[in-house]
C-alpha cells in the first residue's frame, strides 16, 4: 500500500477542494502549473512551450493548439527573443518569472 508524502497529500486535498467548489474549478490549471518544478506536474500549454523551445514543434502550430492562444503567445514572447532563443540577461529574474508563470 502506497502512502503519499504529506506535501503531496496537501496538494491533492487542495485540488479536491477546488473540484468541489465550482467557482474555483478554473484555478486547478494554475495549481498544476505552479507544481511543475516541485511535483513534476505541467499544463498542456507548458508542455507545448517546452516543445517549441526544444524545436520539436513550430510556434504557430503550438499557439493554434494551445488552451489559450493569446496567453500562450504572450508568455512565449515575454520569455523568449524573436528568434526563439532564450533571452539573455539576469538569470535569477528569469528563474523567478518561470516559477511564477510556470513556463
Amino acid at each position: 500500500k502506497l502512502i503519499p508524502h504529506e506535501e503531496d497529500r496537501q496538494n491533492f486535498d487542495k485540488i479536491l477542494d477546488y473540484i468541489r467548489d465550482p467557482v474555483r474549478m478554473d484555478d486547478i490549471s494554475d495549481l498544476i502549473a505552479e507544481g511543475k518544478d516541485h511535483y513534476g506536474s505541467q499544463t498542456f500549454d507548458q508542455h507545448l512551450m517546452d516543445l517549441v523551445k526544444s524545436g520539436v514543434v513550430d510556434f504557430q502550430l503550438a499557439m493554434a493548439a494551445a488552451s489559450n492562444p493569446a496567453d500562450f503567445d504572450l508568455k512565449m514572447n515575454m520569455f523568449n527573443d524573436p528568434a526563439g532563443g532564450e533571452k539573455t540577461g539576469d538569470g535569477d529574474m528569469q528563474d523567478e518569472i518561470t516559477q511564477i508563470f510556470g513556463g
